[in-house]
């Protein structure tokens, strides 16, 4: 590093987390199986914000019942998920950035084959860009479309359609010597 000049980043900004749960439960007659697991990467700094994730999810129940004093039956229900995300966007100055946002996703429990979205996005920041490690008070309006395929026909008589798709978020987070703080 330059003397006085900031300190040399060997990630060049780069934050990344893992996270992974999940539970077995089960006895004679009910059986339960979950499990998710979600990848974040993140850059931010004064000039680039960038946003990457991706999560998958799994939840199984089995259920077991006698039709007659003979015969059992079991009942699965499964339930898959993952999806992909992710936003860029660049400074404008010290308050005011612009870019986009991708996504993808697939969902049995929310009949999707295959969903996709697509939108621009422009973010104000009341705290300097510069400070964005230590605090933010930040929000994002993002304006696209988002389409869907579906695994079965809905109950409106459609398979596919896309729909426009806009979204508000507000985020206050600060990193102070007492401590954290995030709200969105």
């Amino acid at each position: 590093r330059a003397p006085g000049g900031p300190a040399n980043d060997k990630w060049d900004f780069w934050t990344y987390s893992v996270s992974a749960n999940g539970f077995f439960n089960g006895e004679s007659r009910q059986k339960f199986t979950n499990g998710s697991v979600d990848l974040n990467a993140n850059r931010t700094t004064e000039q680039w914000k960038i946003r990457l994730n991706a999560d998958n999810s799994y939840n199984e129940s089995q259920f077991t019942f006698a039709l007659d004093s003979v015969t059992d039956t079991t009942i699965v229900a499964l339930q898959r998920g993952a999806s992909i995300s992710g936003m860029v966007v660049r400074s404008l100055g010290d308050h005011w950035s612009v870019g986009g946002r991708v996504a993808g996703e697939k969902s049995d429990f929310g009949n999707i084959d295959v969903g996709t979205n697509v939108a621009a996005a422009v973010e104000w920041d009341y705290f300097p860009y510069k400070d964005f490690a230590r605090r933010k008070l930040a929000v994002l309006y993002t304006v696209g479309a988002r389409s869907f395929r579906y695994k079965e026909t809905t109950v409106f008589n459609v398979t596919e359609e896309t729909r426009p798709v806009h979204t508000l978020d507000a985020t206050y987070s600060a990193r102070q010597p007492w401590g954290e703080a995030n709200v969105t």
